[in-house]
């Protein structure tokens, strides 16, 4: 399952969602389904606007900072996938 760990990352950098909302074009609404993990998908687009704009004040920010794998438990790893 991906996570976002964007309000995280925030808080490190003391920004708001207002700020990034701001300073990307992305609407508040937009953001704020993202920081409560309420999406079920992200436009490659939005998340390089995020980066790049978090780069500002992190030119070391990574992906990792903004989102995340976890393995889900509910997963039978011992089933075959289909090739």
């Amino acid at each position: 399952m991906i996570i976002c760990k964007l309000e995280e990352y925030l808080d490190k950098v003391k920004k708001t969602k207002y700020w990034l909302s701001k300073n990307t074009g992305i609407s508040q609404n937009s953001i704020g389904k993202l920081v409560a993990n309420k999406t079920t998908s992200i436009n490659f687009d939005v998340l390089s606007k995020i980066i790049e704009t978090c780069e500002k004040v992190d030119p070391n920010v990574k992906i990792t900072d903004i989102i995340d794998y976890i393995e889900d438990e509910n997963i039978n790893k011992n089933e075959k996938v289909e090739e």
